[in-house]
């Protein structure tokens, strides 16, 4: 990416106890760059420093890149609003993990790098749909993972993974995550999934506490493949959708979740050499 960066966002997460002077400290540095700043316009009354107040979508279609302080949900956040608008994002870790943050808060002084040029890597996203009855009920994107798990009753539910319209396997688990390279760190990791790079495009389903040998592994998929999940409840309980912990939808026995690639990217400022990497040695020992 080219160093005509003039108009920065700043999309800070207001609810992180240090995020007032990772603000000015940010602005500040940007305006030693001559990066003009733009914040949302329901941010004007508690950070008055930047240079343009605009309302939130706006602001960001108007921004040559964001920087995202906050953890990975404020990165999950901007996401989902850079998608639309192709802009690219810089996270500033103010959160406990941090594995989509480009930089540190010490690390500030390393934004010197937008005068010069600097790369951008693509992220892959997820299509969600739920269709029922030949009806696509609701729809979003994902950039970690969408998740069908049971509600609240605590009962295992049955779920039928399909794959191009061949039948990989029958699950009785507690869930299926399918998530992408970018969100294989996240839960996908926890319920024992592997880390994916995020250069590459795959999808991973991994069970959530299958109660089977056989079907207790992760599997990866094409990033050309159409993923349908079928879920069924053994006792009447509730089977919920989420998708980057941001959107829910109760489903129905025998509604179709259908995962696809998304045309849509994330896409992620790089000013370090293997940043993932290295926040992985960090966060992971």
């Amino acid at each position: 990416m080219s160093n005509n960066i003039k108009r920065v966002l700043l999309y800070p997460n207001t609810q992180k106890e240090f995020c007032a002077d990772a603000v000015v400290r940010v602005s500040e540095k940007l305006f030693s760059l001559g990066i003009n700043t733009i914040m949302a316009e329901e941010l004007r009354e508690q950070y008055g420093n930047a240079d343009i107040y605009l309302p939130e979508r706006e602001a960001f279609a108007s921004s040559d890149l964001a920087i995202v302080l906050g953890g990975d949900g404020t990165m999950l956040s901007a996401a989902h609003i850079a998608c639309e608008t192709n802009t690219p994002l810089l996270g500033v870790n103010l959160g406990t993990l941090g594995y989509m943050s480009e930089l540190e808060l010490e690390e500030i002084d390393l934004l010197d790098k937008l005068s010069e040029d600097f790369d951008c890597a693509d992220r892959m996203m997820l299509d969600v749909s739920v269709e029922r009855e030949d009806a696509t009920l609701i729809g979003f994107t994902a950039l970690n993972e969408a998740i069908i798990s049971r509600g609240a009753v605590a009962s295992m539910v049955g779920l039928s993974l399909i794959c191009d319209g061949t039948l990989v396997n029958s699950y009785r688990a507690d869930g299926l995550i399918v998530s992408t390279p970018t969100g294989s760190s996240a839960y996908s990791m926890s319920a024992g999934g592997p880390i994916i790079d995020t250069k590459l495009d795959a999808f991973c389903v991994c069970p959530i506490c299958s109660h089977s040998l056989a079907g207790s592994r992760a599997l990866l998929f094409s990033p050309n493949s159409v993923i349908i999940i079928q879920p069924s409840s053994e006792k009447g309980g509730d089977i919920i959708l989420t998708a980057d912990g941001r959107y829910s939808f109760r489903l129905n026995d025998c509604d179709c979740v259908k995962i696809k690639k998304s045309e849509k990217i994330t896409r992620f400022v790089k000013i370090k050499k293997d940043a993932f990497y290295t926040a992985l040695k960090r966060k992971l020992g």
